[in-house]
Order: C-alpha cells, then structure tokens, then sequence
C-alpha cells in the first residue's frame, strides 16, 4: 500500500502546486500560499499546563463559546437544504450542473451564513471561541462518487486524484484572521473524515457507514487518507495562533464489528488512531494544543500518559433528553463529575451540549461548567426553527402572515441553479432571528468571573 504520508512530508508546502498522490496530472498548478507567510498578532500558542489551558499571554482562562455547525457542513435538520447529506448534496449538484457551480453554490451559501454581523453578535455576547466543523471536501476536490460508493477498493481510494481546494482554504484563512481580530479563538474541528467516523449525517455522509475504523485494507485506506488531510491541515496552519487546537474527529463512534454505528463508543481502536494521527501532526506542529474526542463520558478514554500525549485537551459531548431542570442539572452534574474524577491531568472540554430544560436550567449548567473549568462551547450557533438548539433561529415559513420574512429552502433534485443561489444568497438572511433568552444566559456566562 502507498505511503501518502512520505509523498507530503518530503514535499515543501511552499512548492506544493497541486496534491495528486496516485496521479501524473492535476486540475491545480497555482503556487500553495506558505503558512509561514502568515504572522500572528497573538504572542504565543494557546498551551496545555497540566488541566488548565494557557491563552497567547500565558495566563489561565476558558474557552467559552459557540459551535458553527451548518456553516461549512450541512445537517439536514438545521440547515437551508433538504439534501440528506453534503456528498449527496455535492454529488447531486455536480450532476445537475458541474463541480465548478456545485462548488459555487456552496460558497454563496457559506457568504451568506456568516457576515461580519455574526462576528459582531459573537463578540457581543462575550465569547472567546468558535468550533468551526470541516470535512476532507473543504480541503480537497476528490472523487465523491467514489466515496460515495457502496463497495470502493483499497486500490481505487488510494489512487484517487486529490485536488487541494486552494481558494476554499484561503477562504477558511480569512476567517480564521478576522476571527483574532475580533479575539476570537477558533477549534478547528475535523467534522467529516474519509470513509465516516461515526455513520451519520453530521460526518457527510448519512448512510450509517463507519468506515474509517473497517480492519481491512478499504479501512485502511479510508485512515491513511485522513491521516494525509491532518498533515496538510498542520501544515498549512501550524503559525495560526489564533487556532486553539486540533480537534482530531468528532465523535469518533464505531466499531469494526459494527457497520451499523450503533455502539456510538470509542475504544482503543480509535486510541490508536488518535495516536497515530498525534504523531504525524507533531511532526510537523510541535505547538498546537491537540483535542481528543470521547463518545461520550471519561470511560472512553485513556490516560494521556498511555500514549505519552503532551500538550492535549480532551473533549466530551454530552446530550441528555431531560426537560426539568432538576434533573437536567443531575445528569449534567454528573457528566462533569465522571470526567473530573478520571484524573486525566489535562484541560477538559464540553464540546457540545445542549439542555432542554428552562434556560433558568442552563444558567446552572453553565455556571456548573465555569466553577469547574470545563471548557464549553454550545451547539449550535444557528438552527432551522425555534428551539433552545440555538442562539439564533432560521424562520422557514411565514405564519400565515405575508408581511414576516422568511428564509427559504432550496430542493437540491429540482431547483434551477438560479433559485439554488437565490435561496442561499442574501435572501437566506431573511428569517434570521436572535434567541434573545438564551443569548442572554450564555452572555452572563461567557462574561463571568473565573476564579483559578
């Protein structure tokens, strides 16, 4: 099998014209901005210091903020499509028209998601951070009916051309810059891995396949390809001190006896994953605080000592159906004290969370959070609907009364590409409106004092 990972390392970024592993030809020839290029107003990487996390002045603090789900990666409930899934939403635009307008499309929807005025509203209320979801399809122009494929070779994905999305990565560059302008740190968050981590839509690709952990040589493909993204990744944003950290995969749920994704546990499968993909990123990043994701609680992970992990965070995700704020409290109080009690020695990190008790209730979880020095950032920043999911809801319909605005939803099978962009240009802004009740909670939460 091929070694991408040496094809890379051995190439310069700054030389890198085009990545086409497997491939004599590419669609790409311009010249790769260096990272190196990029200099950093903050003084010094976010850094692990035993549980605490150090900010750019070496001082303790927590990250506390948002997560920006539906912005780069679409989940059919929240998001402005009613596509199931991005690859089926690319795939399909693909299709109807070409790659160049399905990528397009997807830009002029991404324009229009996240303004200037959703920094503004961020800022306002406080937060220092935003968990900013990606997959592989922001960073390479691949295959994606291969990918989509119920039967690929191991042969077939590792000579697949692989086209680095150049503008889309400067795009990203930009963000993440106006971002520390504002002092906003940002999680690079690895949503979507090649083959799927965990089966469902939020990793791209909705047909319930885990592929990444499969223990053959597909598997293994689907693992070495993703382990190639992160060494790009690092590559190319190892001087951004503004990223707060790697986050390797979201909620890295499977097992390779489990096509099905039903376990939603991570073990030492995915450990040793982890690890492998800890030391490839280490060898080009030696400063970036590195996340290690659990589904969910402290028992699915190891020590960091294990593996001899330095400079990590680990995160959890905890989602509980409890309305009452009582017991929403109780289940809370208690993911935070089995990932306390673990002794990990390292920052800890809710990742995602979100109570649907009163948000009288989520005062109390925040503050539970804070007087821990759990980590936190919400999801999600905006959702389709009105719901305590976000801090700002997406209206799709207008109530029976003509005179309220509303966003609507393309049909990704039918609507010209006219109406696509039409949709997803300005017009998507119409039925934004602000949570202002729960705006509130995480504002006081977000400004509160935090005693080390």
């Amino acid at each position: 099998m091929k070694s991408l990972s040496k094809t890379l390392l051995m190439t310069s970024f700054l030389l890198l014209s085009a990545c086409n592993f497997g491939s004599k030809e590419s669609s790409s020839q311009a010249i790769i901005p260096s990272s190196s290029k990029y200099e950093s107003a903050r003084k010094d990487y976010v850094k692990a210091d035993g549980a605490d996390l150090l900010d750019s002045e070496g001082n303790k603090f927590l990250l506390r903020g948002t997560n920006l789900g539906s912005y780069y990666l679409h989940e059919r409930w929240m998001a402005l499509t009613d596509s199931p899934d991005m690859l089926y939403t690319v795939n399909k635009l693909t299709e109807r028209f070409d790659r160049d307008a399905a990528f397009e499309l997807l830009d002029i929807y991404q324009t229009n998601f996240w303004t200037s005025e959703d920094f503004d509203a961020v800022q306002a209320l406080g937060l220092n951070c935003l968990r900013f979801p990606i997959s592989y399809m922001d960073v390479f122009d691949c295959d994606f009916d291969l990918m989509r494929s119920d039967n690929p070779t191991a042969e077939e994905l590792l000579n697949m051309t692989l086209t680095l999305r150049k503008d889309h990565l400067l795009k990203m560059d930009k963000f993440i810059v106006e971002a520390e302008k504002r002092g906003i740190y940002i999680i690079l968050d690895l949503h979507g891995a090649y083959g799927s981590q965990n089966g469902n839509d939020h990793s791209i690709d909705s047909r319930q396949h885990d592929w990444l952990w499969r223990q053959d040589d597909v598997g293994s493909a689907f693992r070495e390809l993703t382990l190639e993204l992160w060494t790009v990744l690092a590559e190319h944003y190892k001087d951004y001190k503004n990223i707060a950290a790697y986050d390797l995969l979201n909620e890295p749920a499977g097992d390779a006896n489990d096509p099905g994704c039903l376990t939603s546990t991570t073990g030492k499968l995915q450990w040793d994953y982890f690890d492998d993909l800890y030391k490839a990123i280490r060898v080009i990043d030696p400063n970036h605080t590195i996340i290690m994701e659990s589904c969910w609680g402290a028992e699915d992970l190891p020590q960091p000592t294990t593996y001899g992990w330095e400079n990590v965070m680990y995160e959890f995700h905890h989602y509980d159906s409890t309305t009452d704020d009582e017991g929403s409290l109780r289940s809370h109080q208690y993911r935070v004290s089995n990932i306390i009690n673990a002794n990990f020695g390292v920052p800890l990190y809710m990742g995602e969370f979100c109570p649907h008790c009163s948000y009288e209730g989520w005062a109390d979880i925040l503050n539970l959070f804070n007087e821990n020095h759990i980590h936190w950032t919400n999801w999600n920043y905006r959702v389709r609907g009105y719901s305590e999911w976000g801090l700002y809801h997406i209206r799709t319909d207008n109530e029976g009364d003509p005179n309220i605005p509303f966003s609507e939803i393309p049909k990704i099978n039918s609507d010209s590409f006219e109406e696509i962009e039409r949709k997803w240009g300005r017009d998507q802004r119409k039925g934004f409106l602000r949570n202002d009740a729960l705006c509130e909670v995480i504002e006081n939460a977000a400004k509160a004092k935090i005693n080390f």
